[in-house]
């Protein structure tokens, strides 16, 4: 069976990178794929890249719409797709040459399952890092697959991923992808790769779990996921609605879903937390006027430094972090944890949202003298007994 691949790309404003990602999926070894080219109302090239791929490849359907977000971009791409398996890349990615026969191949040896969940490798500018569903490799049906979904969200450590929430990294029958493409509200503009992971998860009768990994997701200063503004309150609910709905009767499912909550709030809403008295979440026993050094210049740490430069409660001592080189040339004021440990502090915030690698960085923390008394990081048992904010789940 020779069976069709749609690959639907949504594109905005990456003209820099777009002819690398048409690229890389025109020039695969398998052939019989539809492209869709989605251009979500760019204001750069993309649009004349777009028509210009289609004019030379028959393969390609390309579309023009106005600026609405990648959910809804995703969406017009579904509604013209032809296949009978769907991939997503994103238009400053790249996928590997034989990803596509492989996927398939995989499919054919195991009776064209309704998805296929595979790995990634995250490319920054100076390392790249391999990612993968931290979920047992194989096949699940029936009881396996039913037990499997009663847990999607998360493993037993906050917060790493169980099944990895984007959709780049799946390959899902169209059908299954149709189910819930209407379902999902376009205000969900950040966390809608998780969304629809999971409701596509839930919606699967077969599920092939391999340790393949030929995604390239890109990371780049600038992006959508890594812009630090806040979100409003009506995206949270949209998603907390959603995924409540997809779980109920699903305890776990439920049970990590508040955790999943207070995840994506850390990065994306921080001050909605803020509420009943809290003066630095999830640390409820940070006194007022306390000098703090922030670690890590990632996304939360950005957030958290932000926070305590401006927050009258605090006194922002350093902000540290093992690539402080890095940092420093993209213009964060980040110092190496010798020069930052030497000043007066009463506390270290580790602003990493992986409770494993802050358990690890405290313990290295210790080791150099720090007291771990002034040591604080975020423990999935406390925020356990916190509850989400009221208008969150009122």
């Amino acid at each position: 069976m020779d069976v069709k691949v749609s690959v639907i790309v949504p594109i905005y404003n990456v003209e820099d990178y777009l002819s690398q990602c048409i690229d890389s999926i025109l020039n695969q070894t398998y052939q019989n794929i539809e492209l869709v080219l989605v251009n979500d109302g760019s204001t750069d090239s993309c649009g004349e890249i777009c028509n210009r791929y289609a004019e030379n490849d028959k393969r390609i359907r390309c579309i023009h719409i106005p600026n609405s977000g990648v959910m809804n971009a995703r969406k017009r791409g579904i509604d013209i797709a032809s296949g009978e398996y769907t991939l997503f890349v994103d238009g400053d990615d790249w996928i590997d040459r034989d990803e596509v026969e492989r996927l398939i191949d995989i499919s054919i040896s195991n009776d064209y399952p309704d998805m296929i969940a595979f790995g990634m490798i995250e490319e920054y500018e100076a390392n790249s890092i391999i990612r993968k569903n931290a979920i047992d490799l194989g096949m699940y049906t029936g009881e396996k697959l039913s037990k499997r979904k009663q847990k999607i969200l998360m493993t037993e450590t906050f917060f790493e991923w169980g099944f990895l929430p984007n959709l780049c990294c799946k390959l899902i029958k169209s059908a299954v992808v149709c189910q819930w493409a209407h379902k999902v509200s376009d205000i969900i503009s950040y966390g809608e790769d998780a969304v629809c992971s999971f409701l596509c998860i839930l919606a699967a009768s077969s599920i092939y779990v391999c340790d393949f990994v030929p995604y390239h997701y890109r990371q780049r200063e600038g992006s959508a996921v890594k812009e630090l503004r806040e979100l409003p309150k009506q995206l949270f609910r949209e998603i907390y609605q959603v995924l409540g709905k997809a779980f109920c009767g699903m305890k776990d499912n439920q049970q990590d879903l508040r955790l999943y909550m207070f995840f994506i709030l850390m990065l994306k809403g921080y001050s909605y937390l803020l509420t009943d008295g809290r003066l630095l979440f999830p640390f409820v026993d940070i006194e007022k006027g306390s000098r703090v050094i922030v670690y890590c210049a990632g996304g939360f740490g950005r957030v958290m430094y932000e926070y305590v430069c401006t927050s009258p409660n605090f006194t922002a001592v350093g902000w540290t972090d093992t690539k402080a080189g890095q940092y420093q040339e993209q213009g964060f004021a980040v110092q190496a944890a010798e020069e930052v440990l030497q000043k007066e502090y009463d506390y270290i915030v580790i602003a990493i949202l992986r409770e494993n690698t802050a358990r690890q960085i405290a313990a290295d923390l210790c080791q150099k003298g720090v007291p771990m008394k002034k040591i604080k990081y975020i423990e999935k048992k406390v925020l356990q007994e916190m509850e989400l904010p009221e208008w969150l789940v009122g």
